[in-house]
């Protein structure tokens, strides 16, 4: 989830560099399930939505039952990487 009101390109909890675009208005009205299905089908902003939708909260999550933010930034991206290798 990007940072609003600076528009910085940075995510709220890593800091880190996003791509710099943002998902289709049509991402905040679809089920996960759908973006997903439509990345599968080629599109590749099903997968943004979807690490816009949750790579935050997972990077959070982690980080309190790991209590290491860099590693937790690790196993989002792993997540992730998961989804697209799939």
């Amino acid at each position: 989830v990007q940072i609003h009101g600076g528009h910085s390109g940075r995510t709220a909890a890593t800091g880190h560099r996003t791509s710099g675009h943002s998902p289709p208005p049509y991402a905040a009205m679809v089920t996960d399930d759908i973006l997903y299905r439509r990345y599968l089908g080629g599109d590749e902003d099903g997968l943004s939505a979807l690490m816009e939708r949750h790579g935050d909260k997972l990077t959070l999550y982690l980080d309190g039952c790991l209590h290491d933010l860099h590693e937790s930034e690790n196993l989002m991206i792993e997540a992730f990487a998961y989804l697209i290798a799939k």
